[in-house]
Parts: C-alpha cells; structure tokens; sequence
C-alpha cells in the first residue's frame, strides 16, 4: 500500500514538473500560423503619464473647474456688492411666501410692479448665466424693492400717525 502511494505521489510530481508543462513551438499550443505585429504598426508605449489622458475627457474636466471658479467668485463678488441685510431680505420672503399686504396697498399700482417685477426675474436670471454679481445684486434688490411696494408694506410719504410702515422703513 505504501508502495503504491509512493509511486503515485512520485509519478503525480513528475506530471505537473516544469520540464512536462512546457510548450515549445510545434507541440499544438502554440501557433507558428500567426506572425507577431511588425513594430512599425505596433502602438508605442506611452512615455509620460499625460500621454495617457483623454483629450476630450480633459478638456470636460477643465471646463467644470472653471465653472466652478467662477461660481466661487460670483459668489463672493454677490458678498461684496450686497447691501440687502437680513431684516429687509426675510420681510421680502414672507411677503412673497404669504402673498402680504400692508395698510398702503394699491391695487392699481399692483399689475405695474408685477409687470416690473417679471422683468427683473429675466434680468436677474441673465446675470446668474454670466455670473454678473453686480448685475444679479442691482436686479435683485429692485426686484425686492418692488415686492415690498407692491404689497403695500411701506408708503415714504406716509401721513397716517400710528401706521406700521414707519417701523418697517429700517
């Protein structure tokens, strides 16, 4: 028993030896039909590590950083220009959320300021486009400016004693 398990373990090794495994032109593994590609069709090796780079997916990648400076910088420019403050910007929200009016409201000026107010959207939207911070800023502020006379919120020539108004001027 020992011998037969002897002898297949050696025959078992002699099998798998590299010197069995190997193939040699002719024996049917390999093919001598097929010529290797001549070196002038041959594609050389790239050289540095850009050579390897797609053009288009570069000049992609290139045109998103660059519209994500300038987001960046519109973002700050906006910043710089701002003059709107917090108060005044979250009396125009609510205004607009909850469709407001003041004690000063005048429905004949009403279709006026919104016919106004469509306008400077556009305009505000034209200036996101080109990242104009100054553009945005100006339209901006009007167009909140007009929101807070169109509701009636503040009247500057206000002769009523007592009106609201007049602690919403700030």
């Amino acid at each position: 028993m020992r011998l037969i398990s002897l002898i297949l373990k050696v025959t078992f090794l002699f099998l798998l030896s590299p010197l069995v495994l190997y193939c040699v032109r002719g024996d049917g593994f390999i093919n001598e039909n097929i010529k290797p590609a001549e070196t002038s069709t041959m594609k050389k090796a790239p050289m540095h590590w850009t050579d390897i780079i797609n053009p288009r997916l570069q000049a992609s990648y290139e045109k998103h950083e660059k519209e994500k400076q300038e987001r960046i910088q519109f973002s700050n420019d906006i910043r710089k220009y701002a003059t709107l403050n917090k108060k005044q910007f979250d009396m125009v929200a609510m205004v607009h959320k909850f469709n407001l009016k003041g004690p000063h409201f005048d429905s004949t000026k009403f279709d006026d300021y919104t016919k106004w107010m469509r306008i400077y959207e556009k305009e505000i939207s034209i200036a996101m486009n080109n990242y104009d911070a100054a553009a945005y800023v100006f339209f901006f502020e009007e167009f909140a400016r007009l929101s807070v006379q169109r509701a009636g919120v503040i009247d500057p020539n206000c002769k009523i004693k007592d009106c609201e108004c007049v602690t919403y001027k700030n």
